[in-house]
């Protein structure tokens, strides 16, 4: 059995706990995008090994990044600095 986080994209951050805080329900996070998972899924399933995904579906986080320092004030995804960011 291979039991995996939340697959959903979320917030950025250093942090195992940022995989529970999603900003979307789309399958593409810093675990891959959604071929990548259904690959994985798909090549366990072949080799007889059962798939146990976590999944949160009561609440979206902001889509603010809270850490590293230097990224805070970034949009999810947002690889620039801005005149909003720290």
């Amino acid at each position: 059995m291979v039991q995996v986080s939340p697959a959903t994209e979320h917030i950025l951050g250093d942090s195992w706990a940022i995989r529970y805080q999603p900003v979307s329900f789309n399958l593409h996070s810093r675990g891959g995008t959604r071929e990548q998972f259904e690959n994985m899924v798909a090549r366990c399933r072949e080799n007889g090994i059962g798939i146990m995904v976590d999944v949160v579906l009561n609440h979206m986080a902001a889509p603010y990044v809270f850490a590293p320092k230097s990224d805070r004030g970034k949009y999810c995804g947002q690889a620039v600095d801005s005149k909003n960011s720290s």
